[in-house]
């Protein structure tokens, strides 16, 4: 993987549908941990949304793992709403590990863009300030995981900026609506148990009919 971007679940107790978002502080200092062990071996740079105010957990985590290289802010006027000294209105992106290319030379952005509220997700992403965060980062055809895609705001600005990537999410719900907003069909992995065809035959046919690699 070229780059772990992803926004981590808050501790803040949003309602999702199949994770428990009101631990106790040990627990979700832990919780990071291990996520952040799992995302080293997965790659080694490293971009994670986080949040403000339970930073003075994540950020400890975040650097002893994965090595704290410095923030990018992301300003949101138009946010929808704000909490004490305005702080919603700044998201904080943590950037660790090793860079694949120069430092960009800003490390602050304004963004207006807000979330559609047909989206079913209680933490979704507008998709441009994902996106800038790519083209900054990355080049073209670099693959990107997502471990908590969610809705999959980070595989649409990935597929919009032209880099490959993979999303990880727990909730069956959720894949469904990333990937409704896809708009691709995912490949039915059960295909052997349905209609008896060995694996390879399968990505044979795959290969030779590119209709079904969409």
């Amino acid at each position: 993987m070229d780059l772990v971007l992803t926004d981590i679940p808050f501790n803040v107790d949003l309602k999702y549908k199949s994770y428990n978002d009101k631990l106790t502080d040990e627990e979700y200092g832990l919780l990071c941990r291990d996520w952040f062990s799992a995302f080293k071996m997965c790659s080694d740079f490293f971009i994670v949304k986080a949040p403000t105010k339970t930073m003075p957990i994540v950020l400890p985590e975040f650097h002893n793992v994965l090595r704290y290289v410095w923030t990018v802010i992301q300003h949101s006027p138009n946010a929808m709403s704000h909490g004490p000294f305005n702080l919603s209105l700044f998201t904080q992106y943590l950037v660790g590990g090793i860079l694949l290319g120069k430092r960009p030379s800003c490390d602050y952005f304004v963004n207006t863009q807000q979330v559609s509220k047909k989206i079913n997700h209680p933490a979704a992403m507008p998709i441009e300030p994902i996106k800038k965060l790519i083209n900054w980062f990355t080049e073209p055809k670099h693959l990107i995981l997502d471990p908590f895609s969610g809705s999959g705001t980070t595989l649409i600005a990935a597929k919009n900026s032209n880099r490959h990537s993979i999303g990880i999410e727990i909730d069956a719900g959720y894949c469904e609506i990333a990937v409704s907003r896809l708009k691709q069909q995912v490949i039915d992995f059960s295909f052997g148990e349905k209609t008896g065809k060995k694996q390879e035959s399968f990505l044979e046919e795959v290969k030779n009919d590119p209709a079904k690699k969409r």
